[in-house]
């Protein structure tokens, strides 16, 4: 009798165990396809967003101070070029996400010396390559959501169109190492 008592109990334990590890491992991919449906973010189709209001969920509480764009990316048939025209006054950022919710990659205003942002990003070894003046990141897996967002202070403002503008100069291409 305790002999099945104690199987029974380390067969209890074995299952919550693997039920805690299969929820860290899988809910957060869960909330990534959530998120992408939400969005109606079809795999490399950048959306801009207007300005946020009460009732914009075009990213998870959003800043009503910022214009967001939005890019799931796919590598599975190669790499692709980030880059966009930020010759603005105003802050910003781009942060990569991995399909698990985990932030890999930022890059923002304070850091960036150039009018113009350009990141290289790639999964697979042979895909890597040197370019002068563009950032190079190796991504853990092929999917993910790249996420830009613009600083509004003023929307009366030219500065307005300027970052409207800004957004609207984001591209996301594949291409190749050359």
């Amino acid at each position: 009798m305790i002999k099945k008592l104690t199987l029974y109990g380390l067969f209890v334990l074995f299952g919550f165990f693997m039920g805690y590890k299969g929820f860290i491992h899988y809910y957060p991919q869960l909330l990534f396809l959530g998120a992408k449906y939400k969005i109606g973010g079809k795999e490399n189709t950048l959306k801009h967003a207007k300005l946020p209001d009460d009732t914009s969920r075009f990213v998870v509480k959003p800043n009503h101070d910022f214009l967001y764009s939005t890019r799931f990316y796919d590598l599975t048939n190669g790499p692709v070029l980030i880059e966009a025209d930020v010759s603005i006054d105003s802050y910003w950022s781009v942060a990569l996400y991995l399909p698990n919710t985990v932030n890999f990659y930022v890059q923002n205003s304070d850091a960036l010396n150039d009018d113009k942002f350009q990141l290289y990003l790639y999964d697979k070894e042979v895909d890597a390559c040197a370019q002068p003046g563009v950032t190079q990141i190796k991504t853990k897996a092929p999917k993910g959501l790249v996420l830009f967002r613009f600083l509004v202070t003023d929307t009366t403002t030219a500065a307005y169109q300027k970052i409207k503008q800004a957004q609207q100069s984001i591209r996301v291409t594949k291409t190749q190492c050359e």
